[in-house]
């Protein structure tokens, strides 16, 4: 399994709106306001892309490479856009909502072809992380999923660590089990704690424990 992500204004920092706040016991939590970045001009490198324009294009560039995922016996995860807004700089972000994961599925069937419950960036959407859980795992479409937490929704959101969420994260995991999801599952975004690395692994370890801990209290019963 690959996973993909189609947009091509993929940047992580201020210049899309990202920021840095002080989480507990001196953490780090990455931001994010849409004001800060709404009325910026488009990259000079990009330009503007309006939403039937990269529709057009992705359709154009992703039908011949299921075809070979297909044929390779290889599946394609496609990630949502992180952050999800619709216009990012002048670029249109077509799988800024689940809408366009549904069509991006409808458009494209394949049993090669499937999507990352990012489930940060499916909660920044403001949409019911649940139900999106039960809808997309129900058709056997969720081929990977990015285990994180939020506080906020778009416009404006903090990427926190599992425990101080939104979302009630055990409930989370009993309706992936449910869904009768069985695929990977991986910690995303995580705070950094002191001492961390660039990759974040102190703040990974606690996450992986986290959600450990989620398995076994779901598998108890």
């Amino acid at each position: 399994m690959m996973e993909w992500r189609f947009w091509p204004d993929f940047y992580w920092d201020e210049s899309v709106g990202y920021y840095f706040v002080d989480g507990r016991g001196g953490a780090k939590y990455k931001a994010f306001d849409y004001d800060r970045i709404k009325d910026a001009p488009p990259f000079k490198e990009i330009g503007q892309v309006s939403e039937k324009e990269m529709w057009e294009r992705f359709l154009y560039f992703a039908r011949p490479i299921i075809a070979c995922a297909e044929k390779a016996k290889i599946r394609l995860t496609m990630h949502p856009n992180d952050p999800p807004v619709p216009i990012m700089r002048g670029v249109a972000r077509i799988f800024h909502h689940t809408d366009g994961l549904r069509r991006f599925l409808k458009e494209i069937p394949s049993e090669a072809s499937g999507i990352t419950f990012c489930q940060g960036t499916i909660a920044e959407m403001g949409v019911n992380v649940l139900e999106e859980i039960q809808h997309f795992g129900k058709l056997g479409k969720i081929f990977l999923v990015h285990f994180r937490a939020v506080r906020g929704k778009v416009p404006k959101y903090v990427e926190v660590f599992l425990d101080e969420g939104d979302l009630d994260m055990l409930q989370v995991m009993k309706t992936y089990k449910e869904v009768g999801y069985a695929g990977p599952m991986v910690s995303d975004h995580t705070p950094k704690v002191e001492g961390d690395t660039p990759w974040g692994h102190r703040g990974r370890t606690f996450s992986h424990g986290y959600m450990r801990g989620l398995v076994q209290a779901v598998n108890a019963g």
